[in-house]
């Protein structure tokens, strides 16, 4: 599970007064017009999401700002446009509105680099190009060649790490499975199974990256050595009606916190003001299942018997560092606890002191808060 250690203030909407009639034609035309419906108050509000990703930045209380893009509906001509949140890192305070990304009217789609770079999906190549992280201007002739990296109908969320030479994406739609590449000379090196389709693959250090699959199961990879290292769920926010909505949800990672953020979109307030905020969250394993206790020598009278079992989270996977307790009935024995190991394993000594049939059952408690 994760256990949330961060919250935004919702990204500010801009109220009707901010978009004024311009002359007689066009600029006049009211579009949207449910937005202006009492009791709301805004002109505006969020319809789809680009992109989430952390910026090293300096401000009054961190170094690092946190950046929300996306598309908005309108009342003005043209209906819609593009926004760009900055929040403080460590409180979460509204800082401003950056400049739209100019090339983002013909995109749909920012990730980030394991350098920090980011990238753009956009109509006008078909294809991902590079912004600068600073000013968000593309970077010329920066765009992916998807024949270079085995000629997929599209590439599909795509992780650049300069520093390996490698390029990560995911296969194709729907199928549970991320493609490594050499970057710069296209050549295939290895797959990885991962838990479900991949929706976003997020740099979360040196050779590692979480994948956010589609069936809500995010998995943490070493793309170098080619491993799954581990597996969460992730967090569904209470009001779930957008999350069938593609473009509805980001992840992130933030690296300077070491937690992973997300923006989940939820209906607005009643005055059409937004509701949605940038959460953070950190992995706390949510023990949900223990194996039953296997004896691994024959049980006797006077015996010690060492007996395996094995705990499991919330998304199947292993849970470490976990107390075991067990109980003896029907006969006198003493049972000495164990802890579970990486892998989730434990072993529970029990020692009886007479012959007879005996049940032994297990226990663990986990702190989850």
């Amino acid at each position: 599970m994760l256990r949330q250690v961060f919250e935004s203030v919702p990204p500010p909407y801009r109220t009707h007064e901010d978009f004024p009639v311009v002359g007689t034609g066009i600029g006049a035309f009211l579009y949207n017009a449910y937005l202006v419906e009492p009791p709301r108050l805004y002109g505006e509000e969020m319809y789809l999401l680009a992109g989430l990703f952390v910026r090293r930045e300096q401000t009054a209380s961190t170094n690092h700002t946190i950046h929300l893009v996306g598309f908005t509906q309108i009342i003005r001509w043209p209906s819609w446009d593009t926004r760009h949140w900055v929040f403080d890192g460590i409180t979460g305070k509204f800082l401003r509105d950056d400049p739209a990304i100019p090339p983002l009217a013909l995109g749909g789609d920012l990730v980030e680099g394991a350098d920090g770079s980011i990238w753009m999906y956009t109509a006008w190549t078909g294809g991902w190009i590079e912004l600068n992280p600073m000013t968000m201007v593309a970077v010329s002739g920066s765009t992916l060649d998807k024949t270079k990296y085995g000629n997929p109908a599209l590439i599909e969320t795509p992780l650049v790490d300069r520093a390996n030479n490698i390029l990560v994406r995911a296969e194709s739609s729907g199928v549970a499975r991320i493609k490594i590449y050499n970057f710069t000379t296209g050549t295939w090196i290895r797959d990885i199974e991962v838990s479900g389709p991949p929706a976003q693959i997020m740099p979360e250090s040196n050779k590692h990256a979480y994948v956010y699959c589609h069936n809500g199961i995010i998995n943490l990879i070493n793309y170098v050595d080619g491993r799954v290292l581990s597996a969460l769920r992730a967090p569904t926010p209470t009001n779930t009606q957008y999350l069938t909505q593609i473009g509805s949800q980001k992840f992130a990672y933030d690296r300077f916190h070491r937690r992973l953020l997300a923006f989940q979109m939820i209906a607005n307030n009643a005055d059409g003001s937004s509701a949605s905020t940038i959460k953070g969250w950190y992995p706390v394993p949510l023990p949900v299942r223990i194996m039953q206790p296997i004896p691994l020598i024959a049980p006797r009278a006077g015996r010690t018997v060492p007996y395996l079992t094995r705990l499991f989270g919330d998304a199947g996977e292993p849970v470490a560092g976990v107390h075991v307790q067990g109980a003896i009935s029907s006969v006198n024995a003493t049972i000495a606890p164990g802890i579970t190991d990486n892998n989730g394993y434990a072993l529970v000594q029990g020692t009886a002191t007479v012959a007879g049939s005996a049940t032994l059952t297990v226990s663990a408690e986990a702190v989850t808060t």
